[in-house]
């Protein structure tokens, strides 16, 4: 068996079986085919609430219907006409890399369940058609510490 196909086995196991899904500590997380870098929340430490970003790539297509937190209310959405439209699900093209962060698809995360500091980790749990659950964590970086980081 091939070391990718553990993980898709292990995915939809924790799927099927209505399991947590397994936390892999980090900004990089890849599961099968689908690959999660780059991953970043950024607000201000002081407040409940923060943008999380990252770069996902699939080599076969699969769509993100969910997204949920431990640390707070995790939503979907994206930037049109300079307003935020909620995503329902995000689609991601066999082959493509999407990228969310600034000025585009995006995870808000609000009334956060505490407080958080500068360099403290943002978790995340996403929830796909075809890889299932996939959990990570994100390093917090100040607004200004995170200029230009994802933008489009």
């Amino acid at each position: 068996m091939k070391p990718g196909s553990i993980a898709v086995l292990v995915g939809l196991a924790a799927l099927v079986g209505c399991q947590k899904a397994p936390t892999v500590t980090g900004a990089t997380v890849t599961v099968g085919d689908l690959s999660i870098q780059d991953g970043v929340a950024w607000g201000l430490a002081s407040s409940r609430s923060s943008t999380v970003g990252f770069r996902v790539s699939v080599a076969t297509a699969d769509t993100l219907v969910g997204v949920e937190s431990p640390d707070g209310l995790a939503t979907m959405h994206t930037t049109a006409n300079g307003q935020m439209v909620r995503l329902a699900t995000l689609p991601v093209a066999g082959g493509a890399t999407e990228v969310l962060g600034g000025g585009g698809a995006h995870i808000m995360l609000t009334d956060a369940t505490h407080g958080f500091a500068a360099g403290d980790s943002v978790r995340i749990v996403l929830q796909w058609v075809r890889s299932g659950r996939v959990a990570f964590s994100v390093p917090l970086k100040n607004y200004s510490d995170a200029s230009g980081l994802l933008d489009r």
